[in-house]
């Protein structure tokens, strides 16, 4: 949505300067091509009312339903809840503390990527009410244990992020890509079948 309200702030300020511009150095050739056009526009839509005024009016609601919900989509888009930037401390008594999901995830990149065959580690953070949600992407060397790996791995993030960051993991997946084998390595080869297929 951001990106949205972006290209949409550009515009405005691109079809409100340049309006201005033409207004500021012409505004009485304006005035005359507005009125003009506004005069050609009023004919226009007589000319359609009378010749069918149901279907006129008909034509008037649908382009009222459709503006409306195109409106009302873009403001719901614009106040809907986003995902939090902190999560809350598990803390016993008064006290309170938050913490930015930004520090979850640098604190994963520097424990996950101590372990042995993992060569990056790119996070997803996201704050949902009191949990953290969890989405790792891990470049890792090609000879890896995939099953044992995964769980070293979430065993691993559950620590860090419960017990010594004290907040509560919520959805937590973990996508394994590794690099591409050696060029001068024994990598398992295809076996090539006879006849050429």
């Amino acid at each position: 949505m951001n990106i949205i309200n972006r290209i949409l702030v550009v515009l405005e300020s691109f079809i409100i300067l340049v309006i201005a511009l033409i207004v500021l150095i012409n505004p009485f050739g304006t005035l005359m091509i507005t009125e003009g056009a506004l005069v050609t526009l009023d004919r226009k839509l007589s000319t359609l009312y009378f010749a069918s005024p149901f279907y006129f009016t008909l034509g008037q609601i649908l382009l009222a339903i459709l503006i409306s919900i195109l409106l009302l989509l873009l403001l719901f888009l614009e106040i809907r809840p986003t995902k939090k930037d902190s999560v809350r401390v598990k803390i016993e008594g008064s006290s309170k503390a938050t913490v930015a999901t930004d520090t979850v995830a640098q604190r994963l990149i520097y424990r996950l990527d101590q372990l042995p065959e993992v060569l990056n580690v790119y996070p997803r953070i996201s704050g949902h009410k009191e949990a953290v949600n969890v989405q790792l992407v891990l470049e890792t060397t090609p000879d890896i244990n995939i099953p044992v790996k995964t769980q070293e791995v979430t065993a691993l993030a559950k620590e860090v992020v419960e017990e010594q960051m004290g907040l509560t993991l919520g959805k937590f997946s973990v996508h394994i890509k590794h690099v591409p084998y050696p060029a001068n390595s024994s990598a398992p080869k295809k076996e090539e079948i006879p006849g050429g297929l």
